[in-house]
């Protein structure tokens, strides 16, 4: 996909598709009243194939503002379609605000391929999206923070490696041989584009993904939960998930039963921009 933003060190400036957004998604946005006044024209780059995490194709809309800048984006997935109502409430309205919308469809669904599993691949194929597609071919060169991170192709392709298979025996040095750099070089440049160095930032990525088991999966043994994060042992998960959200997984589990909005909090510093 070409570039949404001006290259930030060097190149020509960013040139909108000429697409509009759909008809009916402008005759609803002009029945609707008490809208926040339009900053910019929004344009439509329509059915963009977008890989999954296993490699699927994914049909997705991209809204976008025509200015010139760097935008912010946001990543909406639906099995539903990307008509309406998704097309004027996400992607027309939050464009005209000053987004890049990413309105997609989940596989199995709206022409997109692979098969549709209820929560099964939702949050891997929302990470491929932004970490493979989006971020790495959009964020401008030279920026600093998250967007940099993922941009930079050593330490983009180490973030790849932890968020796609946290149970492996990742270290320095794996990381670092799968980036092409040496273990000094690498632990560098990822502690100063992330914010912490790498081992720290697996740790706090697995807990991240136990939480997510925790909460989706019920009746999962914590054993279990432990393997898929990368820990043989139990005690050691239990251990090391209290020291990252001041909580054991057993009592978050049975604090979360029955409400979506409980979720560990990860400390300052994480990912920060």
């Amino acid at each position: 996909m070409p570039s949404r933003t001006p290259d930030a060190v060097a190149g020509p400036a960013w040139v909108p598709p000429a697409g509009i957004p759909p008809l009916s998604s402008r005759m609803m946005r002009a029945t609707w009243r008490g809208l926040p006044a339009k900053r910019h024209e929004a344009g439509w780059e329509p059915g963009l194939l977008v890989p999954a995490a296993d490699g699927s194709p994914l049909i997705t809309d991209h809204y976008f503002p025509r200015a010139q800048g760097d935008f912010p984006t946001l990543l909406v997935r639906s099995p539903y379609g990307r008509g309406l109502p998704w097309s004027p409430e996400y992607g027309l309205l939050f464009a005209e605000q000053g987004f890049h919308v990413i309105l997609q469809s989940c596989r199995g669904t709206g022409g997109s391929g692979g098969r549709f599993d209820l929560w099964r691949n939702e949050a891997a194929d929302g990470r491929a999206t932004v970490l493979r597609t989006w971020y790495q071919d959009h964020a401008p060169r030279g920026s600093g923070g998250w967007a940099a991170a993922l941009a930079d192709p050593a330490v983009g392709a180490a973030l790849q490696h932890m968020h796609a298979e946290p149970a492996t025996a990742w270290t320095v040095e794996r990381l670092s041989r799968r980036a092409g750099l040496s273990r000094a070089a690498f632990s560098r440049r990822f502690t100063e584009l992330v914010g912490r160095p790498p081992m720290t930032y697996l740790s706090w990525w697995r807990m991240t993904t136990a939480g997510r088991i925790l909460r989706s999966d019920a009746d999962a043994p914590l054993q279990t939960v432990a393997e898929r994060v990368g820990y043989r042992s139990e005690f050691a998960f239990n251990r090391a998930f209290k020291r990252e959200f001041g909580i054991s997984p057993g009592a978050y589990r049975r604090q979360g039963a029955g409400s979506q909005n409980r979720r560990p909090t990860p400390r300052p510093g994480v990912g920060r921009e």
